[in-house]
């Protein structure tokens, strides 16, 4: 029985998917999820689109062979099990024009629904429904209409600081004091942004803006504001999208090892699901306000 599954790319793997067919990945549980005869969406990250379809041909294996973009960069594996592939379908479907008609997506948040699990498929690890494949599919090839020409540009990604001021803002609009570059207790760590519920209460939420390459940084200041202040979460921004699926290579086994007693705080974020946020609540700031109000 075919399986239909979403899987994200960067853009720049995205153009070795379709030159070369073939698709990799670090998730050994991955390999045991998607078959041979399966189909997969690719989800281009950093562009909202659905970019084409193609089919699993063969059994994953190993390889050493550095083919990916990020893996030329790093001069190292990062992608060691690898597939054939056949193209079923090409063509860009944005996904703000089916997120509300495709089930899987029909949620609040619908874009962490697009984001891997552990390296491997979207939408939690889970294959879609065959209506759902069916609706992207058709899509890719009906004649579409357009998004608004103000919401068909490209998203700038957001600089480090402007990641901090919508944080700030959000934690604002929340009824929460929220603060950037506040220092550790002991002066140890200068944290990019956090929330606390009245200003001589210790922080609530604590976040770090960071690029997956400086994870270990980020993991040991998160940990040491656990340690400080022990607040409820701990958030950790990046600012690359495409980096989140490099990154949850990187923090998970941290995560079970030196920072273990961090775990259940921590929350990878990619900087559209902020940026995203922001927006919606900008539109809405005075209700908002007046909600959060204590």
């Amino acid at each position: 029985m075919v399986s239909y599954w979403v899987w994200p790319v960067s853009e720049e793997n995205w153009d070795i998917v379709k030159r070369e067919q073939i698709w990799a990945t670090y998730s050994k549980i991955a390999t045991e999820k998607v078959k041979e005869g399966d189909d997969i969406v690719f989800y281009v990250v950093g562009r909202g689109i659905f970019g084409g379809i193609f089919k699993v041909t063969s059994e994953w294996h190993r390889t050493n062979e550095l083919r990916w973009a990020d893996e030329r960069r790093e001069e190292k594996k990062l992608y060691p099990y690898e597939v054939r592939l056949q193209m079923v379908k090409l063509g860009e479907v944005d996904v703000r024009l089916l997120k509300d008609r495709l089930s899987f997506l029909n949620v609040n948040y619908f874009w962490l629904r697009l984001m891997g699990t552990q390296g491997g498929p979207a939408n939690h690890g889970r294959p879609i429904s065959a209506e759902d494949y069916e609706l992207i599919a058709n899509e890719m090839t009906a004649k579409r209409p357009q998004l608004p020409p103000e919401e068909r540009r490209e998203v700038k990604r957001p600089t480090h600081d402007e990641l901090k001021s919508m944080l700030k803002e959000i934690g604002d609009m929340l009824g929460f004091v929220s603060k950037t570059e506040e220092w550790s207790p002991d002066g140890t760590y200068r944290y990019d942004v956090t929330w606390r519920d009245y200003e001589e209460h210790r922080p609530m939420k604590v976040f770090e803006v960071e690029l997956s390459k400086n994870v270990d940084h980020a993991l040991s200041s998160l940990s040491h504001a656990y340690d400080m202040w022990g607040p409820e979460q701990l958030y950790l921004v990046l600012e690359d999208e495409g980096d989140i699926l490099r990154a949850e290579k990187l923090v998970t086994p941290r995560i079970r090892g030196a920072f273990v007693r961090i775990k259940e705080r921590l929350r990878l974020l990619p900087w559209t699901a902020v940026s995203m946020l922001y927006d919606m609540m900008k539109q809405h700031r005075e209700l908002i306000t007046d909600l959060a109000r204590r």
